[in-house]
């Protein structure tokens, strides 16, 4: 693509090339340009350091000239050159791009992304600051700083249009059900009418709105040196957090909650902000210790292990085996803290083994003799867990060699885990059921009484006697209960907040509310009963795109309930989304049944849903409508995208097709394969 006089100039500072520094060598930089575009990258090389040696450090030279040093991975050469482009042009948005790039420090290159959206005109942006963003974008999910992290996944998606491939890496971490609601929600910016009420922040936050956090932040810092406005600090708060500036970000947070009302949704939400960037920067955590003792004899060792009942071996415990320095462990058991049960029948949390640790048997190297290294499953449970292996072992267990830190875990997951090692025949509904009520058990016996460094050291149970204090338990348990939701649709901690004697949150009409303003975190709290058909479909929309599973369950309910879907939301996702929320088997099947339905009357393809229905029908043994299904898929839906893979990748996971046969010619055949009746086999 040729070089116009009318272009923007490639030094990126928004100017038109006849007006800026390229206006002279235009010719040769076309020249470049197309050299680049057709890989031609030595070419281009050769041409930038002549026009370097005879016109200096031009910005139109060293920006091209970095792109093609970054395409061809040289990269110290790309960081030297974004070292003197910076000293030549410091206004310059492809200097700082460049710098960003090569910058080691995932905080520094963040600083100097900022500076290049700082230096960018909106109607300009440099097509460097795409993988600049990029590389700070994942380097901070890299280092666990998940708030900055799905700032600058946002601001990447927006920079790309919205493209799909843009759009699927947002909805692949709001879809996450193990990353935090309050995480993926949207931060609560000031309003336009707050930002009003201050003069000088509406230039702030419109810097803030197109990328320009640091300047923004920059600009509200020297407001509140003037006059600190609760909106000041609700602003700098959401600007830190995008920056991952933890300890600044939890002191604006507590600020601004200091000035909403004690119990009110503003207050609780900001301080739960604090904590959760607080523990980002510095986690609450215990260490996991590793101990190694010497084994006598490993082959009477492994003996022992395999007939104790104490002891669950690890048939498969996957180590690769392409080291013969660091052979893999001969063995792996997982300690018990009693027999593994002989019946399940009637089995009761009190008849569960828990797992105390494993144990990871190695046999006798060249320079080493034989060994079993033992991690314990909790972090205060290393010597329960030697102990436990001594009384099945005996002498068979030497002396400790060495004992080290392997990991840390999170003090709260740490005091609250259960690990039961359940019996093989267990039934999986029974599991659930035993699991569900150990759970909130723990939570309503445990937490109360937990210290945590969230807390100043101190128990729930001590600092919700200080009315003042009592937020943060408010906020820790919104942070749980919000998590959980979205895993269980019935999860709530309103027990507990009785058992403490705080408030329990209340329901919210939305009879006059508008849907938009409510962020993620309190739309489980909505009366679906009372929404209009509009505000249901926004309701089901968003807690499907934050994954947001007790909000999806309930606006689905009530979709079904009224048996006419709003505009923008399908019948058969509002049943879909109750397939996993139902207790049996029949349940399940009924409502992908008349999802398949909902989607023939809609003129929809029903494959999505036949490819849900179709394990289950094979687990309960309904091996005709299996095989009807497959029948369906194969003539009627198969060249669908996707479907292909699905449907054979799950028959061959099944064992019912062989791995690598493909599309099979003549169909899928099904019978009842052993034991495929029963679900517990």
């Amino acid at each position: 693509m040729a070089l116009e006089p009318n272009d923007f100039c490639p030094c990126g500072v928004g100017n038109k090339v006849k007006f800026c520094c390229s206006a002279d060598i235009v010719r040769d930089l076309d020249k470049v340009t197309r050299s680049i575009e057709g890989n031609q990258y030595a070419a281009a090389l050769t041409t930038l350091s002549t026009l370097e040696e005879s016109h200096g450090a031009l910005s139109s030279v060293l920006a091209l000239k970095g792109i093609a040093l970054l395409a061809t991975s040289q990269f110290e050469k790309a960081k030297e050159n974004a070292d003197h482009f910076l000293e030549a042009d410091t206004e310059s948005p492809v200097a700082w791009a460049q710098a960003a790039l090569g910058e080691e420090d995932t905080h520094e290159a963040m600083i100097q992304l900022q500076r290049a959206f700082e230096k960018s005109k909106m109607e300009s942006i440099p097509q460097l600051l795409v993988p600049a963003l990029q590389r700070v974008t994942d380097s901070l999910f890299s280092e666990g700083q998940m708030f900055s992290g799905f700032a600058h996944l946002t601001l990447q998606s927006a920079l790309l249009g919205n493209q799909e491939a843009g759009m699927m890496r947002v909805l692949q971490f709001t879809q996450n059900q193990n990353i935090p609601l309050i995480i993926k929600q949207q931060l609560p910016l000031p309003s336009d009418e707050e930002v009003a009420t201050v003069d000088g922040l509406e230039e702030a936050m419109s810097w803030g709105k197109r990328g320009v956090w640091l300047g923004a932040l920059e600009k509200i810092r020297t407001l509140i040196e003037s006059g600190d406005a609760p909106v000041l600090r609700k602003a700098a708060a959401c600007l830190c957090t995008y920056l991952g500036e933890c300890e600044e970000g939890a002191t604006h947070w507590r600020n601004y909650a200091a000035s909403c009302d004690q119990d009110s949704d503003e207050a609780i939400e900001s301080e739960a902000y604090a904590q959760m960037l607080e523990n980002q920067d510095t986690p609450d955590t215990r260490a996991i210790e590793k101990v190694t003792l010497t084994i006598e004899n490993a082959d009477a060792f492994n003996e022992q292990c395999i007939a104790s009942r104490q002891l669950h071996a690890i048939n498969d415990p996957g180590f690769a085996n392409d080291d013969p320095d660091n052979p893999p462990p001969r063995s792996v058991f997982v300690i018990l803290d009693k027999d593994m049960p002989t019946e399940v029948e009637g089995l009761t949390k009190a008849d569960v083994p828990l797992s105390l640790g494993t144990i990871y048997l190695f046999g006798k190297q060249t320079d080493r003799d034989a060994r079993i290294d033992i991690v314990p499953s909790k972090a205060k449970g290393l010597q329960e867990a030697i102990d436990a292996v001594s009384s099945v072992a005996g002498d068979l267990v030497g002396a400790e060699e060495t004992r080290e830190e392997v990991t840390n875990v999170p003090t709260i997951a740490d005091e609250l885990s259960w690990n039961p090692v359940w019996p093989r025949e267990m039934n999986p509904a029974d599991i659930e059921a035993i699991a569900g009520d150990v759970q909130m058990e723990l939570i309503n016996e445990r937490f109360p009484a937990m210290e945590l460094r969230a807390f100043g050291g101190k128990s729930a149970n001590e600092i919700v006697l200080d009315f003042d204090q009592r937020i943060k338990v408010q906020a820790m348990l919104l942070i749980f209960e919000s998590n959980m939701q979205c895993r269980d649709s019935s999860f709530t901690l309103d027990s507990l907040r009785d058992t403490l004697g705080i408030p329990i949150p209340e329901a919210i009409d939305p009879t006059d509310a508008d849907i938009s303003d409510i962020p993620d975190i309190r739309m489980s709290r909505l009366d679906v009963t009372k929404m209009t058909a509009e505000q249901l479909s926004q309701t089901f929309s968003r807690a499907s795109f934050v994954n947001s599973y007790k909000t999806t369950v309930n606006a689905a309910q009530e979709i079904v309930n009224r048996d006419e879907a709003p505009e923008g939301v399908s019948m058969a996702d509002a049943l879909g989304a109750l397939v996993d929320n139902a207790e049996t088997d029949e349940e399940r099947l009924e409502l992908l049944s008349k999802a398949v339905s909902a989607c023939e009357t809609d003129g929809r393809s029903p494959a999505p849903w036949l490819l849900r229905e179709l394990p289950l029908r094979l687990m309960t043994g309904d091996s005709a409508r299996a095989s009807e299904i497959i029948s369906t898929l194969e003539t009627k839906h198969i060249n669908e995208p996707g479907i292909s893979q699905q449907l054979y990748g799950m028959l061959m996971q099944m064992g019912i097709m062989p791995p690598g046969m493909g599309a099979p010619g003549g169909g899928v055949s099904i019978g009842p394969p052993p034991g495929m009746g029963d679900p517990t086999a």
